[in-house]
């Protein structure tokens, strides 16, 4: 529907001006990229600014948005040398023996890649907007299914952040299930290349101090502290980074409403139902249908093993995140 002028200006004209503001749609704050997104400004007032050494120790609970924005570009120094390492071209650590076997029977690379899980509805999102889109980006538009660490998430100032585990947690575990939903999307790490890119030092959801996190608790402040982690052998190696066989460690993409997939999704694995009822050869299809209409082409592979029924510590309960709304399906394509 149009806007009503007359209404706007009055039976005489007279609120041009009110109307002309009127008539100027509400900014989305997440249909941009970080650099302009509204309500995070590079720039912060001058009762905001404080020195970063403070910004980086004070609860990030305590910090507005904004001094929270401040605290990142404290102690963001750049992604060249985090991306070589994901990439593995600088990394010893590539696990070539061991694979992920589908119910196919094929087989697929278990490490050096970047992983996102979440719930079947959320997934069917991620595959019609070609992309993985933050928290904030899917709970305004109602496209996701709700998870218990939202809160947290925004208090942190994470929650316009997309995450990416660094191993396939269901099946280096032996769970065959994860926290965060049934549907599994397995990327290339080049998804992350030109984006500002931070790794976390723990989950926060799993920690009882989560309140009093600082910055520096949460995230490596940079690429020289990255290079200083052990390995598992207690060794330390610029060139072994540890953080890619460990579950705690996730790779967030900074303040980024959507990230296309833009040709680096190798599969999508999903996890037999918990409640062994074959749901997951139904929503095979359904995923197979999605990704025919929005013109992908990747494998969609039922794990071979079964979950772990007794795996606590769900993002939702377990209905939630199976749950397949009939309304957000498309028609079937083909045969």
């Amino acid at each position: 529907m149009g806007i009503d002028w007359e209404e706007l200006l009055g039976a005489d004209g007279e609120n041009l001006d009110r109307a002309y503001n009127d008539a100027i749609p509400e900014p989305d704050p997440y249909m941009y990229g970080d650099d302009k997104c509204e309500g995070s400004e590079d720039d912060i007032s001058e009762e905001e600014a404080t020195d970063p050494a403070i910004l980086l120790n004070t609860p990030l609970f305590e910090l507005t948005d904004a001094q929270k924005r401040a605290a990142f570009n404290a102690a963001y120094d750049g992604t060249p040398y985090l991306l070589a390492v994901l990439k593995g071209e600088i990394n010893f650590w590539h696990g070539s023996d061991k694979t992920l076997k589908g119910i196919d029977d094929m087989e697929y690379p278990a490490c050096d890649r970047l992983f996102h899980a979440n719930s079947v509805k959320t997934a069917v999102q991620f595959i019609r907007h070609k992309g993985l889109f933050s928290r904030a980006f899917g709970e305004k538009r109602g496209f996701q299914t709700p998870q218990n660490s939202d809160l947290i998430d925004k208090q942190l100032g994470v929650y316009n952040d997309i995450f990416f585990d660094n191993v396939d947690i269901p099946h280096i575990s032996g769970t065959n299930r994860s926290a965060y939903g049934p549907v599994m999307f397995v990327f290339k790490p080049e998804v992350i290349k030109d984006h500002k890119v931070r790794i976390l030092k723990c989950n926060p959801w799993s920690r009882e101090d989560r309140n009093t996190l600082t910055y520096n608790d949460l995230f490596y402040s940079g690429v020289e502290e990255i290079k200083t982690i052990l390995n598992d052998d207690g060794r330390q190696d610029v060139n072994r980074v540890a953080f890619l066989g460990d579950f705690d460690h996730h790779t967030t993409v900074f303040d980024t409403p959507v990230l296309s997939f833009g040709g680096n999704l190798e599969a999508i694995y999903i996890e037999q139902c918990y409640d062994g009822s074959g749901k997951e050869n139904e929503l095979k299809n359904i995923l197979e249908n999605e990704l025919r209409i929005s013109d992908l082409h990747v494998p969609v592979i039922i794990r071979k093993d079964p979950p772990d029924t007794s795996f606590t510590g769900l993002a939702a309960s377990a209905e939630e995140l199976w749950y397949i709304d009939p309304d957000d399906i498309s028609p079937e394509m083909g045969d």
